[in-house]
C-alpha cells in the first residue's frame, strides 16, 4: 500500500496499467452509486460520492512518475499531463476568455496536448537497462 504513494524507484507497464484499470473500475462504481443516490433524491450525497474517485489521483501520479523513471525520464514530465487540466479549469472559471477567443483557445488546447501524448508514448515504450532510478524491474 505504501508503494502506491512512493515516487522512488521504477514501475513496469503492467503495474501502471493494472492500477489504471482498478482505479477506472472503482471510479465508475462510485459514479454509478452517486447517480443512483441522485435518482433516489439524495442529491448532496449523490454528488459527493463520485468525488471519492479523487482519492486515486495521488497514487496515480506516483505510479506514473515511477513508470517514467523506468524508461529513464524525469518525473517532471507529469506536469505536462496536468497542464491541459489546469487550462480547462482556468477557462471554465473565466468563460469570457473562451467566448472571445475561440481560435486562440483551440490552438492553446491542442498545443497543450503535446505533453500528454509524449508521456503516453513514454509509458508505452519498453524499459531499458539499469538507469539512475534503479535496477530494471524485469531483471529482479
Amino acid at each position: 500500500m505504501l508503494l502506491s504513494f512512493s515516487v522512488e524507484g521504477r514501475a513496469r507497464r503492467k503495474e501502471l496499467f493494472t492500477f489504471i484499470g482498478y482505479a477506472l473500475v472503482f471510479s465508475l462504481m462510485f459514479s454509478g452509486i452517486g447517480f443512483g443516490l441522485v435518482e433516489l433524491g439524495m442529491v448532496t450525497l449523490g454528488f459527493a460520492i463520485p468525488c471519492l474517485s479523487l482519492v486515486f489521483l495521488p497514487a496515480f501520479l506516483s505510479a506514473l512518475i515511477r513508470r517514467l523513471h523506468d524508461v529513464g525520464r524525469n518525473g517532471g514530465w507529469v506536469s505536462t499531463v496536468l497542464f491541459p487540466v489546469i487550462l480547462v479549469l482556468i477557462v471554465t472559471g473565466f468563460p469570457d476568455f473562451a467566448a472571445r477567443s475561440d481560435k486562440a483557445f483551440t490552438v492553446l488546447l491542442l498545443c497543450s496536448l503535446i505533453g500528454p501524448i509524449y508521456v503516453l508514448v513514454f509509458t508505452l515504450t519498453d524499459s531499458g537497462d539499469d538507469n539512475i532510478y534503479g535496477i530494471n524491474p524485469k531483471s529482479v
